[in-house]
């Protein structure tokens, strides 16, 4: 996309916050943005992101015929649900110019029927398998963006982030060891608790990258005019 989805609702925020019918112009901002959503649903879609899949994929690299050689491949994976944003919240403030939101994804989804890679060194195979699916529920981006009008510009931003709910159930052998409970445990324990424990410094640094796109876009943003 040419520009972020952020600038976008920044200029229809912006461009119809100053007219006086003001329930109906709200009403029009958020089609507006909802329109925009819309779009970016389609455009994952298109691009074969939602849903992702890779039905038969196979490799093979031999450095050392016969001495050293390495075979992976997957079979039957899917990933879902990108595509799927939810709207939540859309409210847009005329007479304190902003607008507040709530979106999320309601399940992010993988499911892998088989995967492996073989690694065969002097005649010796060593072996790796995963299967299994991988769940994440309700991810969630809720904020405000305050603007003044003229000239068009964000007067603050307010993130917050909420990654969602984990639910892994995969399998995996490594050398003959099974480590499925390890891997379930760090997806559905130790990544929910990193979140968790650094949610304000992931706010800031979200919040913080919103300030640098729209920065990045300044020019594009001063030569607006509202109508």
């Amino acid at each position: 996309m040419q520009i972020s989805i952020f600038v976008v609702l920044l200029i229809v925020t912006g461009t119809y916050a100053s007219y006086q019918e003001k329930d109906a112009e709200s009403r029009l901002i958020t089609n507006q943005i909802r329109r925009v959503i819309n779009q970016i649903r389609n455009q994952i879609r298109q691009a074969g992101y939602d849903p992702y899949r890779i039905d038969d994929f196979q490799y093979e690299h031999k450095p050392m015929p016969n001495m050293v050689e390495v075979e992976a491949f997957i079979d039957r994976l899917t990933f879902t649900g990108l595509s799927n944003i939810a709207i939540n919240r859309l409210v847009v403030y005329i007479l304190n110019p902003g607008l507040e939101f709530n979106f999320s994804l309601p399940e992010l989804r993988l499911a892998i029927a088989d995967s492996g890679v073989d690694v065969r060194v002097f005649g010796n195979k060593q072996s790796a398998r995963l299967n299994g699916g991988l769940s994440i529920r309700n991810t969630r981006l809720a904020g405000t963006v305050r603007v003044y009008l003229i000239p068009l510009r964000v007067r603050s931003i307010r993130l917050n982030f909420q990654a969602g709910v984990f639910q892994s159930d995969l399998n995996m052998n490594v050398l003959g060891n099974d480590f499925s409970n390890d891997i379930n445990t760090f997806f559905n324990t130790t990544v929910p608790e990193y979140f968790r424990q650094n949610a304000a410094e992931i706010n800031r640094l979200l919040v913080q990258l919103a300030w640098d796109i729209i920065r990045g876009n300044r020019d594009f943003l001063s030569s607006y005019e509202i109508a």
